[in-house]
């Protein structure tokens, strides 16, 4: 039997240690966590060091950065656009000497781009559309000045620069710099270039076309945010040229996961082993006109770009500058896996002033027979949308005329009610059951990208329409990469969107915008 004295005498003895058996405790907690860190480190140290042995070997063109390449860090202020179009002449050369001159036998296939004999080779196409490229008329009804995306090229603005020049407007689609040439040299790029780049097109282009005429401006993801941020900035500061209306093709307003913890690599990046940690994918180069393997400081780039942005939109709701924002006509899809779509929404569109915007989201195809396995479809934000509720914007969605039908439809809505629904005699193609980032930009017609029933027999290169089929891991590139959607089969209407867009006047003509503008020039 046990003493209850005995026992409230060791209980007062311990009660009087207190101070000291809680610090013992700590010290004990402290090194068992310790432990478990190191473990945990241990074992994350030895799983990524099996994944670097998985992974594909690097290339010359994942380890060679181009001297010649523009870094607004080296180059004065006056430094103008054709000094730029100078310097990428010397760039290209660079690349000529370095990679595509010395490429190793080992790599001679026919789908690496920078072996200059195989169907990947820029080279190949009657220009190369990785470069900087102008389209000039003598009699002009604007200029229109467009940026491409993050690991994309010139080429990825093609198509809407042609619905524009054959509309009788002057074209300018310059190549941001990291871009065209090699992976790494993407790497060593920042966005203070893209930046001045973006800056140094639009005077060029003010310039080549006088003060008589409009200057608008737009771009496709990545570029879609340069030319977001360029007017904000351009409407904080007073200084710069003043766009008249804005293009965006799924506009980078926001990011996924990846690109934002994008500097994670960096913990690694001093052991040479870890060298391949910095890209994701990293994948072969069989794309004449954009990189397949991804840069993770790159994607750390936009982020930042992208917060700043989302800053510079908070400052000018709060001073209500951005009632002077121009008028802006954006397409997206609701399920993108490179940018979130509810940022565009949310971040910009909802910000901006009722000057005759407007927002087109193509919706999921809603009678493929793959919508069972859809992990997302969209409706959370196309529900967000739907309330009765004004918008200070239009906004417009292209969805299935039926559950049971192929053929799309147009639904539109702005201070009131859904109105009419518009047939746009367009049909979802067979198999497919979403739009894709990489498809917006481009039409069916594309000779890289699009579905071109009459070039899939003669041997030609047609990104766009390959269909593999067979055992997993056979194929060095993932089918699912393989069979991305490349082309937008809704492209004719976002042709004629646009076109109509440029050619109307923005709600409340003679805006504020525009008086900013010239008060600024005088």
């Amino acid at each position: 039997m046990t003493d209850p004295w005995k026992d409230l005498a060791s209980l007062h003895t311990t009660s009087a240690r207190g101070p000291h058996a809680p610090t013992g405790q700590r010290f004990r907690f402290i090194k068992m966590g310790l432990k478990t860190l190191s473990v945990v480190v241990v074992t994350l140290l030895a799983l990524k060091t099996i994944e670097m042995k998985h992974r594909p070997a690097l290339g010359p063109w994942h380890q060679t950065v181009l001297a010649q390449e523009f870094h607004a860090d080296q180059y004065p202020t006056s430094f103008s656009f054709d000094d730029y179009l100078k310097l990428e002449d010397r760039l290209f050369q660079e690349l000529d000497e370095r990679i595509e001159s010395q490429v190793a036998p080992s790599a001679e296939n026919i789908f690496n781009r920078y072996n200059k004999k195989s169907l990947s080779s820029p080279l190949r196409f009657e220009q190369n559309w990785n470069r900087s490229f102008e389209w000039k008329l003598q009699k002009l009804k604007g200029a229109v000045v467009l940026f491409h995306g993050l690991t994309d090229s010139p080429y990825s603005m093609k198509a809407l620069a042609e619905v524009f020049f054959k509309r009788g407007y002057y074209v300018l689609v310059p190549r941001l710099p990291g871009h065209g040439t090699t992976p790494a040299t993407l790497r060593d790029t920042h966005f203070q270039d893209w930046q001045r780049v973006v800056q140094m097109a639009l005077r060029h282009a003010r310039k080549s076309v006088g003060t008589e005429v409009p200057l608008y401006a737009g771009g496709y993801s990545n570029g879609g945010l340069l030319t977001i941020n360029t007017a904000l900035t351009t409407l904080e500061s007073g200084e710069g040229e003043r766009i008249e209306k804005i293009f965006l093709l799924s506009p980078a307003m926001g990011v996924t996961g990846l690109a934002r913890f994008g500097h994670s690599y960096q913990v690694l990046d001093g052991i040479p082993y870890f060298k391949k940690n910095q890209w994701y994918p990293l994948l072969p180069e069989y794309d004449p006109f954009k990189y397949n393997s991804f840069p993770k400081r790159a994607g750390r780039q936009i982020y930042l770009l992208s917060k700043l942005t989302q800053k510079q939109i908070e400052r000018c709701r709060q001073k209500g500058t951005m009632a002077q924002f121009p008028p802006v006509l954006a397409f997206a899809s609701v399920v993108d896996s490179t940018v979130l779509t509810p940022a565009l929404v949310d971040g910009l569109f909802a910000q901006l002033p009722d000057n005759g915007s407007e927002l087109v989201l193509y919706d999921t195809n809603r009678f493929s027979p793959l919508s069972g396995f859809m992990k997302q479809t969209g409706e959370d934000l196309l529900d967000r949308l739907a309330p009765p509720s004004p918008l200070p914007y239009r906004f417009t969605r292209i969805t299935n005329a039926s559950s049971e039908s192929l053929e799309v439809v147009a639904r539109s809505r702005s201070q009131g009610p859904w109105e009419p629904v518009v047939p746009l005699n367009l049909s979802w193609p067979r198999g497919v059951f979403s739009l894709s980032h990489v498809a917006l930009p481009f039409s069916p017609n594309d000779l890289l990208y699009g579905e071109r029933d009459d070039l899939k027999e003669s041997g030609q290169l047609l990104l766009g329409a390959m269909e593999p089929r067979g055992e997993t891991n056979v194929l060095s590139v993932s089918v699912e990469q393989l069979m991305r959607l490349r082309y937008n089969p809704f492209f004719s209407y976002l042709e004629e969107k646009v076109l109509h867009f440029i050619d109307t006047n923005p709600k409340g003509s003679g805006s504020s915008y525009s008086n900013l503008r010239d008060s600024n020039s005088r």
